[in-house]
């Protein structure tokens, strides 16, 4: 978590102090023994020696007159060249990253800047950027002259010159490059340059490398056999400019035969590609290599040449692999894929098999596969995802204020891709997820993704955009099918073998509620097996957050949950979406979580030579599952969408007054700051400014004995009241929203306003309370098992445990918890919280009693704490109780599946209005089904599946033993009712 996206509840340190101006006040002289240690301490640092010089100064004024070096680059242009370079160059993007660490570099260590192939445009480039941005000018290149673009006046003093007999001091390129180097000169050096003819070999330039290494060589000697002494290092960073970002081909084309390779474009590819791509391109520099480590780990009897040419190995394969991030891997098309599919061994006796087990031929049986792969292949074009990008720059700038990337996330996306083909795994809210990703990978300079989408996206026209922009197709369900099952197995495994980057959803669909969805483990198991199968030696999942303060499915959502039938997308759903253009929608955002290498995963689980039907190998795709989504809600954003719909949603009265709202949302905002999750960039903006108010009410707080635990007097804290009335500018947009939508209505008083939620309406706002609830289910399942177990304000810690167990396994559907951390150790920390706030205190018990836990009086700010705590996961309690009440009150022996949840909307709707349960968001179609699958698996009730519908069975208890689905509302119902 970065520290911008965290706000400490310490208050600001002083600025620093006016500078002493009377004697007197001057800070006392250091003593003799201070200044006589730290004299000490200086001298025993290494001492950095600079390099030895084998060649005299010949430079001589300005330019260095006396010294020819046609190639070094020019630290003043003309107005001319400056007003051209500017005008071509001015959008080439240069990362501040990179900037900053070319600057960093040369404070430390001389730099020699390596390329792959030899650009006089790259270097006029680099010429201009290095002059613009402060850093500091290349002194020799390789191949290159700029003595043309010199002021004419100093051109034709030089033919004077010349004429006389004064002629400047001409060395080899290589003794050029020494002299540079002595004097701490940076150097660059193209590593390849064509020949004459665009079929020509590349000629190589190992002997600069060489004259590199000598220089290395020869500070390292100037330093034997003193220990106190330390060469000036000498750095290679490798660097590209990148004009274009389309992944090279599988087959070259006659125009790679005329114009050069495109990887190695000769001038007039690349003076076209200039042209095209000028305002898109951008530098990307490699991880500098610090060359006495280098050195250092290689073996001693190599030669100079030796040890050049594994220097130029290793700036290549530097090079390539930030050329892999960007292009991503050669690209196929899906005619070629599918073809290579079908040859594979393994493809060959996986369809022998089929026809052997449906008793076809195997020409029946490829056929079909055949099918099945045309059906899903991924057709992958750079110029349609291009053409999408910029449809989607204009499109989001019309529908949102601001699309925020998190930039230190996106870096490590880059790093982890450097070592592993990625496999990006988003949360999914909304139909706008398929597209953010890869406009953002493409807008940053990486290669977008292949991404795994649902059949009901492949209509026309918008299927064979989607095909065309990396998406392949798969069905929602294929599991009494196993030729597409096999076919899709191969398929992923052949992505995943070429080293495309993939992006699924590990949810499986959209998530209607707003919170995280228990995870499908059919595309993940898939991707897990080939790296186990040897199909790569690693991926990287990367876990991303996408959130929205406002998503565009709203709507459709409410309708769905409350009962509706889910319209499948087609044109017609298409164009009536086009009204979405003339609506905002706040603020998009996207994090990128800690990617997992699921190589050492497999390593740490020791399940690398389990078979995939072992018991440790499916609990290690299971746990997998669910560490991604854990890793996605520990980046997930708060929004003032969330909080403000959280505090009106948790209020146990009819209505709230803002002043009261606000503190809540300040609590709301301690939470999440105590927990260290990231804030949306108005609340964070909104605290930093109010930052003062916030470190007084802490000073108060302080002064007046007040707990410093978040929990302690939770809404009622003064510290909560500041940070409420701090965002307060950053929610009344919220307010207003919910308003005009009718969420929630607004009444005004002489002092204040009240706001009242709208029944109908609860449902919409619990969308964006489920954004976050993740900071607080812990803490809420607790809350509810102390007040669902106290007698006379007291419980005991057995008893707790035992009801927050049953809690969090009845909802394991519901939310996802840590997968590295036990319930117990989970139980236990929140506990302790508890006890710190002092919402628990420990008590004695009677004689030889349990100890007792005493929870707070009702005229205790803590008591109200606890009923804000509990009262989040209310919904959940209440949807769990009313279905297994529907079951009771409806079902004798079975029930189609569909029939009962429509008996269920109409039941919950009349228990809400009837006053047996308070929220109406509990009634949530989704929360039904994944109650009955919890009721499934906990053995209550027992599905029967006939072709395509399912049925619900009651279960009854065996004789002499109670009904389980009665003791199951008994048990639920106290939570309810407490």
């Amino acid at each position: 978590m970065s520290p911008s996206n965290q706000w400490p509840d310490d208050p600001p340190e002083p600025a620093s102090a006016p500078a002493v101006l009377d004697p007197s006040q001057a800070a006392p002289r250091p003593s003799e023994a201070a200044v006589s240690e730290a004299l000490l301490a200086e001298a025993r640092l290494p001492a950095r020696v600079p390099p030895p010089r084998r060649f005299p100064d010949l430079e001589g004024g300005e330019g260095g007159s006396h010294l020819s070096n046609p190639g070094r680059m020019l630290s003043r242009l003309g107005l001319t060249w400056r007003t051209l370079l500017h005008l071509v160059f001015r959008r080439v993007a240069f990362d501040e990253r990179y900037q900053r660490m070319v600057r960093e570099t040369a404070r430390d260590a001389d730099v020699v800047f390596v390329m792959n192939h030899h650009s006089l445009l790259d270097y006029l480039y680099f010429n201009y950027a290095f002059l613009r941005f402060g850093l500091p000018l290349v002194f020799f290149v390789n191949g290159i002259s700029l003595r043309w673009m010199r002021p004419l006046w100093r051109i034709v003093l030089a033919g004077l010159r010349r004429l006389i007999g004064r002629r400047p001091k001409a060395l080899p390129d290589t003794d050029l490059l020494s002299y540079g180097l002595e004097r701490g000169r940076p150097a660059l050096i193209f590593l390849k340059r064509r020949g004459l003819w665009p079929w020509s070999p590349d000629l190589h330039a190992v002997e600069y490398l060489e004259t590199v290494i000598e220089a290395q060589l020869a500070r390292q000697r100037e330093c034997d056999g003193r220990p106190e002494c330390e060469p000036r290092p000498l750095v290679v960073i490798p660097q590209l400019l990148v004009w274009s970002q389309n992944p090279n081909r599988y087959r070259r084309t006659m125009s790679d035969l005329v114009f050069g390779n495109p990887e190695a474009p000769g001038r007039v590819r690349k003076a076209l590609s200039f042209v095209i791509n000028r305002s898109r391109a951008f530098v990307q520099m490699g991880q500098p290599i610090d060359l006495g480590a280098f050195i250092a780990e290689q073996a001693d009897d190599l030669s100079v040449a030796d040890l050049a040419r594994k220097l130029r190995f290793a700036c290549l394969q530097a090079l390539s692999v930030e050329e892999r991030v960007i292009k991503g891997p050669i690209l196929k098309d899906a005619k070629r894929i599918r073809q290579e599919i079908l040859r594979t061994p393994e493809m060959q006796a996986e369809i022998r098999r089929l026809a052997a087990e449906g008793d076809r031929t195997n020409e029946e049986v490829t056929k079909q596969v055949d099918r099945y792969l045309d059906e899903m292949a991924a057709d992958f074009s750079m110029a349609y995802i291009e053409g999408m990008c910029l449809f989607l720059t204009v499109l989001f700038d019309r529908m949102y204020s601001e699309v925020i990337a998190d930039s230190d996330g996106l870096e490590r996306v880059r790093e982890a891709a450097r070592t592993a083909p990625l496999i990006l795994l988003p949360c999914h809210r909304s139909h706008v997820d398929y597209l953010v990703i890869s406009y953002l990978f493409y807008a940053n300079g990486l290669i977008p993704p292949h991404i795994a989408a649902g059949d009901n996206l492949k209509f026309f026209p918008v299927g064979h955009i989607f095909r065309r922009s990396g998406a392949f197709f798969i069905r929602r369900s294929f599991k009494e099918n196993p030729a597409y099952r096999a076919t899709f197995r191969h398929y992923l495994r052949k992505l995943v073998r070429e080293g495309y980057w993939i992006e699924f959803f590990p949810e499986g669909g959209r998530s209607r509620t707003g919170k995280m969805l228990p995870p499908k483990y059919g595309v993940l198991a898939t991707i897990l097996d080939a790296v186990k199968g040897g199909a790569t030696h690693d991926v990287k999942l990367v876990p991303i957050y996408v959130g929205y303060e406002q998503v565009i499915e709203e709507r459709a959502y409410t309708q769905e949950l409350s009962g509706g039938e889910k319209k499948k997308e087609n044109i017609t759903g298409l164009l009536k979406t086009t009204k979405v253009l003339w609506s905002r929608y706040g603020r998009l955002y996207v994090r990128f979580g800690e990617p997992l290498s699921v190589r050492e995963q497999m390593d740490i689980a020791q399940v690398g030579d389990s078979p995939n039907e072992s018991p440790e190998y499916q609990l290690f795709v299971r746990r997998m599952g669910y560490r991604v989504l854990d890793g996605i809600q520990d980046v997930a954003l708060v929004t003032p969408s969330a909080v403000t719909a959280m505090a009106l949603l948790t209020h146990p009265k009819r209505g709230v007054a803002k002043e009261v709202l606000l503190r809540r949302i300040g609590f709301l905002l301690g939470v999440a700051s105590q927990k260290q999750a990231a804030l949306s960039k108005s609340l964070e903006h909104a605290l930093k400014i109010r930052r003062p108010d916030v470190a007084q009410a802490l000073e108060e707080a302080a002064e007046q004995g007040l707990p410093p635990e978040v929990l302690a007097l939770g809404a009622a804290s003064p510290v909560a009241r500041a940070r409420g009335l701090a965002v307060q500018e950053a929610v009344e947009p919220v307010l207003e929203r919910y308003l005009k939508e009718k969420y929630i209505e607004a009444r005004t008083f002489e002092d204040d306003v009240v706001y009242t939620l709208v029944d109908d309406q609860r449902v919409n706002l619990d969308f964006y309370k489920n954004n976050i609830v993740h900071l607080l289910i812990p803490e809420a399942i607790l809350a509810a098992a102390v007040r669902g177990t106290w007698q006379d304000r007291a419980t005991d810690e057995h008893t707790l445990r035992d009801v927050a167990r049953f809690l969090s396994k009845t909802f394991k559907y519901e939310f996802i918890y840590d997968p590295d951390r036990s319930f117990d150790q989970q139980f236990d920390a929140t506990l302790e919280s508890f006890e710190r706030a002092g919402i628990l205190v420990r008590v004695p018990g009677d004689d030889d009693a349990v100890e007792r836990l005493l929870g707070p009086a009702e005229d205790d700010p803590r008591h109200e704490t606890l009923l804000y705590l509990h009262q989040i996961c209310v919904p959940w309690i209440e949807s769990y109780w009313l279905l297994a009440t529907g079951i009771l009150e409806t079902v004798d022996e079975e029930i189609p599946e569909k029939d009962l949840l429509k008996k269920l909307q109409r039941m919950s709707r009349r228990r809400f209005h009837e006053g047996d349960v308070r929220c109406l968001e509990a009634a949530s179609t989704v929360t039904f089904k994944q109650a009955l699958e919890a009721c499934v698996e906990l053995g209550y009730v027992a599905r029967v599946r006939r072709g395509r519908d399912s049925f619900i069975r009651r279960l009854g208890g065996t004789e002499g033993a109670p009904d389980p689905l009665l003791e199951l509302t008994a048990e639920l119902h106290r939570f309810i009712g407490s």
